[in-house]
């Protein structure tokens, strides 16, 4: 199963934001990897409430930056260890 990136480009712009923010936070942080990373999130089954993830406190909005990035599976686009973001879309 390939991973998928298709998202709308109103996400894509959430995606970009959400990037900026987390990649400003860590200087380190690789900027290709990190949105490659939230857009598998999002696009391979677990999408989030973007507009929220992005608007959260920096406590939460950590939890989940980080925790998607812990715990994706860059060969599926799914997350592991049972990890669920706090800003995952209610189904």
């Amino acid at each position: 199963m390939a991973v998928k990136f298709k998202v709308t480009p109103e996400d894509r712009k959430l995606l970009v934001a959400i990037t900026a923010r987390y990649c400003g936070r860590f200087t380190e942080a690789d900027w290709t990897d990190a949105e490659m990373d939230f857009t598998a999130c999002h696009a391979n089954g677990t999408p989030l409430n973007l507009t929220a993830f992005f608007a959260a406190e920096d406590f939460d909005f950590l939890h989940d930056a980080c925790g998607i990035r812990d715990h994706i599976d860059r060969t599926t686009g799914q997350l592991t260890d049972h990890f669920h973001p706090r800003f995952a879309r209610k189904e």
